[in-house]
């Protein structure tokens, strides 16, 4: 596709940028090194192209054996933590019956277990009931297990956003304290209850603080993962749904030593968006300036391949998260990339939900719902180092 400026407060990355003439990090998207003699990025594990905005895979795994959550359930992405047991723990949003579209009311937040990773994870128990959903896990400075998600009475036939649910547990097998934490706008008061704050992503500081984002890359800020949770830009990558130019929802954020980083599902202005991981960075770990967003994917779902020797086109994967082999000191994520989740369905390339989220190529023996989603681990790549073993 064409690259295009365009009037806002994010930057436009061009694909040279890094070819031979980077000068810093920031010109490998704050994902590699550059080296000043060549001008060339050195990209780190998981990225590659000439300024590192690129997702780097191995060959995955496949068929339920070999895949995160591929049962006679429906699921929709999650993340994983390694717990004390030493098995992988995986939170993910699945389905209690039928396909994906019955989600708004059968969502619900589940917990299972696997010794790999990449799975297969054995279903362990229910951990937050219908509606729960864009469950995202992570690991607080304290050692505590926190899930961010949205969670509400479930009613049919509406699309929820919100409200904003935070769980957290001294161990991955709980007991949970959950809370539906207030939310405050930019002007102080409570924000409007159609305001979307779905889909959230949480950075926790070990002062107790939390850096949250949510649709639309919506900013908030709070002193406490209880809340109150204090709004600061309601579109701080500035090329959301008002410009017609991007519309980011499923934002997974984190911090590196060297800024903060944001994957997303993009639906503008790409061709076949519902397959689509978009990429943002800013060296501000505030997050309140100078983002800088990818105007080309740092994934597609068109042609993902396996260790099978096959390829697969999914027509939807949505809810980037990113798994890390340590876990983030203060917030700082110094570990490197090792599992990327998503949600996927599986068909050919289409821009009509109806056509991608119902086809054959979704049912199967393992579920019988033209719809059928589910949830799939992706190895990255490391150059540097040996390929990951996913037996």
């Amino acid at each position: 596709m064409p690259f295009r400026w365009i009037t806002s407060a994010v930057a436009l990355v061009l694909p040279a940028a890094c070819a031979g003439m980077c000068t810093s990090s920031v010109d490998c998207g704050l994902n590699g090194e550059c080296d000043v003699e060549t001008g060339l990025c050195d990209c780190d594990a998981g990225w590659k192209s000439d300024n590192c905005t690129k997702l780097d895979f191995q060959p995955a795994g496949w068929g339920p054996e070999r895949q995160a959550f591929m049962t006679n359930r429906s699921s929709w992405g999650g993340n994983a933590v390694l717990g004390p047991d030493g098995l992988y723990h995986l939170f993910f949003s699945e389905m209690d019956q039928e396909g994906l579209h019955e989600y708004q009311s059968y969502s619900q937040a589940t917990h299972a277990v696997s010794k790999s990773l990449f799975g297969p994870y054995e279903r362990r128990e229910v951990i937050k009931q219908a509606m729960s959903h864009n469950v995202q896990p992570q690991v607080g400075s304290d050692g505590a297990v926190y899930i961010y998600m949205i969670h509400r009475t479930p009613y049919p036939d509406a699309e929820p956003h919100g409200p904003l649910m935070v769980g957290r547990a001294d161990t991955v097998d709980g007991p949970w304290e959950w809370v539906l934490p207030e939310m405050l706008g930019l002007d102080g008061a409570k924000v409007a209850p159609d305001f979307p704050v779905d889909n959230p992503s949480a950075i926790l500081y070990a002062n107790g603080s939390a850096l949250l984002m949510t649709r639309n890359s919506a900013m908030w800020t709070a002193e406490s993962w209880r809340g109150p949770y204090h709004l600061f830009s309601d579109d701080v990558l500035g090329c959301g749904c008002s410009l017609c130019a991007c519309s980011v929802e499923d934002p997974f954020i984190w911090q590196s030593p060297r800024g903060l980083h944001m994957l997303a599902h993009d639906h503008e202005p790409f061709d076949f968006h519902k397959q689509v991981t978009a990429y943002a960075f800013t060296t501000d770990v505030s997050g309140r300036s100078g983002w800088t967003f990818s105007w080309w994917p740092a994934a597609t779902a068109e042609a993902i391949a396996f260790d099978d020797g096959t390829n697969h086109a999914f027509c939807s994967q949505q809810r980037p998260q990113v798994h890390f082999d340590s876990v983030a000191k203060d917030g700082v994520q110094h570990g490197r990339m090792v599992a990327f989740f998503t949600g996927v369905q599986h068909g050919a390339l289409t821009e009509k939900t109806k056509e991608c989220g119902n086809n054959n190529q979704n049912s199967s023996e393992h579920n019988p719902y033209l719809d059928y989603s589910f949830t799939m681990a992706m190895p990255f790549a490391d150059r540097k180092k040996p390929t990951i073993n996913l037996i």
